[in-house]
């Protein structure tokens, strides 16, 4: 019995761990994709490049905007659970069935965020062709590649050879 409270509570403790650098991630991605826009790769340009209609560049403007509204709403809602989550690991007297109780509604939002995500991704299909949504989710597999990567060398600062982070790169120490 005190091997599983003891793995719970090591488990939660990395989940609680993991919403700090996912907030983090969140800060850093929201700044790069606004760098993103105005380097003139933001939505306009994909608009182009897919050849899309007045009418597709207005669906798909409205569906971002909802998937924008759905996802910050149901952000909200993680981060309380995350809060709860956190007060219930630190109260005086450890309640497990409240904890374990709390962790099942946190990973239910997790589950309505993939799904939220696949119906962004369904609603986009609709709008686009499928030549333009292969070229469209070709895109977008080479953005979170090179975002991953960037993410794995610890570059987020360089861009197109410059430096902007805290530390000089390491051959101008």
């Amino acid at each position: 019995m005190k091997t599983k409270f003891l793995m719970i509570i090591t488990g939660l403790v990395f989940l609680l761990s993991g919403s700090s650098l996912v907030a983090a991630q969140e800060v850093s991605e929201g700044r790069e994709a606004r760098q993103w826009h105005q380097r003139g790769q933001g939505p306009e340009k994909i608009f182009e490049e897919l050849g899309l209609s007045e009418e597709q560049k207005t669906q798909l403007k409205e569906i971002r905007q909802n998937s924008e509204k759905a996802r910050e709403n149901l952000k909200t809602l993680m981060d309380e659970k995350r809060q709860q989550l956190t007060a219930a690991l630190q109260s005086a007297t450890l309640n497990e069935q409240e904890v374990t109780r709390i962790h099942n509604e946190l990973k239910g939002l997790k589950n309505q965020q993939e799904d939220q995500r696949l119906a962004f991704i369904l609603e986009i299909r609709k709008v686009l062709t499928v030549e333009q949504f292969m070229k469209f989710d070709e895109k977008g597999r080479h953005f979170r590649q090179k975002h991953d990567q960037m993410r794995k060398n610890g570059l987020k600062g360089k861009k197109h050879g410059k430096f902007s982070g805290d530390m000089p790169p390491e051959d101008m120490e």
